[in-house]
């Protein structure tokens, strides 16, 4: 029974998007608290985490006032530095400052949509889930957006309802019981991402199931600017190498061959990726064609992220770290 719920919001990605996204889904977070407190009598603690070294502390500091009423939030708000630490580590972090019973990561450059958190609590309290994660869409409100959703990382916002097992989760948006979170935190790697894959997939090794709920959808900003797509898909590259390196340990994977392998396939794949996108991403001739032209950029950049890191893996990770 979920007498408390901690809910973790790293302010990493906050360094990389635009800061009213963190704003808005802070406003619509702490209103869904407070709707689903007033319904099942829960009490709520709700951690902003962040790298003073990286993020000013009046940035979280003055965000957080500007969105959370505290005298009516259903529980505690704590703002907590935490030097040095990046993504992954602030969520382990975070379950290491609450005693909640269910833990809810969600991001700060992620925007809930209406009915996000009960959906997810439900899920647990109701349907005995121990670990569920929502549908992470990506946002369609701009020609560039629409492009991007058309072959980006996650996928357009398809609608639809109810539960159903699932392979991997998002971790900018899920929900965990404590004592999974306790037994399996996100384990450290050499990759920017990733993390939450391997982490699913210890998971389904001892035997805890993964689940996700097609109404919990949260909305998720393509790359901010050229900058930040250039480094994104530099990294994303980076990690692809090291993954066959280390995690499949596999000498052609994480070879130039494997790169320029891995890169065809991207050319290949895009246009059905963008085909079946195309109605919900909102594009039409031109734009699949532009949509195209912007998936062989990002993948040209991906395979540049790849080639260097495999002359030096330390390159990446000092001139593009996100």
């Amino acid at each position: 029974m979920i007498k408390k719920v901690g809910v973790i919001v790293e302010w990493d990605n906050a360094r990389l998007s635009d800061v009213d996204r963190a704003r808005e889904m802070l406003r619509r977070l702490t209103a869904q608290a407070g709707e689903v407190a007033a319904q099942s009598g829960y009490t709520f603690e709700l951690l902003l985490i962040y790298d003073p070294d990286e993020i000013p502390d009046e940035v979280p500091v003055t965000v957080a006032a500007e969105c959370i009423d505290r005298a009516r939030f259903p529980g505690d708000v704590r703002i907590l530095p935490a030097p040095s630490l990046s993504y992954y580590d602030q969520k382990n972090f975070g379950v290491s400052q609450t005693d909640a019973d269910v833990i809810v990561f969600i991001d700060s450059d992620v925007v809930t949509d209406q009915g996000w958190l009960k959906e997810l609590l439900d899920a647990i309290e109701k349907h005995g889930a121990e670990v569920v994660g929502g549908e992470t869409y990506l946002t369609t409100d701009t020609f560039y957006e629409r492009l991007c959703a058309a072959f980006w990382n996650f996928d357009v916002n398809r609608g639809g309802e109810g539960m159903y097992e699932t392979r991997n989760f998002y971790a900018n948006n899920v929900a965990l019981k404590r004592s999974v979170c306790e037994r399996f935190p996100f384990e450290p790697a050499e990759t920017f991402r990733g993390q939450c894959a391997s982490l699913a997939k210890k998971l389904r090794t001892n035997g805890i199931k993964i689940y996700r709920v097609r109404s919990a959808t949260v909305s998720h900003p393509p790359p901010e600017g050229a900058k930040h797509f250039i480094h994104r898909a530099i990294c994303q590259g980076h990690d692809a190498l090291l993954n066959d390196k280390i995690r499949k340990r596999s000498l052609l994977g994480s070879s130039p061959l494997g790169s320029l392998f891995r890169f065809g396939r991207s050319l290949i794949n895009s246009p059905t990726r963008i085909w079946s996108r195309r109605r919900q991403a909102k594009l039409g001739a031109i734009g699949m064609v532009s949509a195209f032209a912007l998936s062989a950029a990002y993948s040209g950049l991906m395979l540049l992220g790849e080639l260097a890191t495999f002359i030096s893996p330390r390159l990446v990770r000092q001139y593009f770290s996100i």
